[in-house]
């Protein structure tokens, strides 16, 4: 009987603690300049906001290594400790709020180890810098960044190197406006725009400008109109043969704080760190990117 009594009792705190905050972040940090930019904009974000509360999560990797690679002999827990101690003076150093969470975990596959952690948590949203550099770093940062943003278990805000948060006065959601009753992952966007409250643009982007009054592109913006009512969307079609580029250009001239996009065939998201585009990113790295889903 005792044992049964402290499962519950620990099975209701849990349930307690999840709902305790409306909104729950999740930083992924592995000390870098670009995570402690990550974990710095959700931090300010959260400050800004009500009820929420961050976490900075530190996966070690699964042997530890000298500088020239050698494994050393160190023991599981002390790695634990030292990257908690490490995780708890970054917290200070960035200012964060008394509620921040630190964890520092083992583990191999960091995707696959933070969807669960997301999914174990309720996790609402997770923060992922994209780094400024070239090469291989600059690949696999993207590659992590999108694997991320397409595992569907949390929205993800993908955050560019020198990208500071000023609030969120104005997003833009960008969509393809096809079936968007059954593709919009309403509830993400809804959830986001409440706890945000910013002014919302819809953009769409199609080469053949004659397709704005076709009877398809009027049905599929009534739609989105109609669940978005309360929010005040502001629709804009653009001609465009170029959705990178015009969503680009777009999210600079209306100055918005964040463009929110439904990753469904990758196409954006991958456009984003393709080489062609990535000397085009260093010039609009202070605009983050937030990928939602169905």
């Amino acid at each position: 009987m005792t044992g049964a009594k402290v499962t519950n009792t620990l099975l209701i705190f849990s349930i307690f603690k999840k709902n305790w905050f409306m909104y729950n972040f999740l930083v992924p940090i592995d000390f870098s300049h670009t995570a402690k930019n990550a974990a710095k904009f959700a931090i300010d974000m959260a400050r800004d906001l009500n009820d929420v509360q961050v976490t900075l999560y530190h996966l070690l990797d699964p042997i530890a290594a000298g500088s020239d690679g050698t494994p050393l002999d160190i023991d599981l827990d002390d790695r634990i400790k030292v990257a908690e101690v490490a995780l708890s003076n970054l917290a200070t150093e960035l200012g964060a709020p008394a509620n921040t969470r630190t964890i520092a975990a083992d583990g191999v596959f960091l995707i696959d180890d933070l969807a669960e952690f997301v999914q174990q948590e309720g996790i609402d949203m997770v923060f992922i810098g994209l780094t400024g550099a070239s090469g291989i770093e600059h690949l696999l940062m993207g590659s992590n960044a999108i694997r991320m943003a397409n595992e569907a278990v949390a929205p993800v805000m993908i955050i560019p190197p020198d990208a500071q948060y000023r609030g969120l006065k104005a997003v833009v959601f960008a969509t393809d406006m096809k079936d968007v009753r059954i593709s919009t992952p309403i509830n993400q966007l809804k959830a986001f725009l409440r706890i945000s409250k910013p002014a919302l643009l819809v953009m769409h982007v199609d080469k053949n400008a004659q397709y704005a009054e076709s009877a398809s592109y009027l049905k599929e913006k009534a739609d989105l109109e109609e669940m978005l009512d309360g929010f005040q969307p502001i629709f804009h079609f653009i001609p465009q043969d170029d959705f990178v580029e015009a969503a680009d250009q777009f999210a600079t001239a209306h100055q918005v704080d964040c463009v929110i996009t439904v990753p469904r065939n990758h196409s954006f998201l991958e456009g984003l760190f393709a080489p062609h585009y990535t000397r085009k990113l260093a010039y609009h790295t202070h605009i983050p990117l937030l990928a939602i889903h169905e």
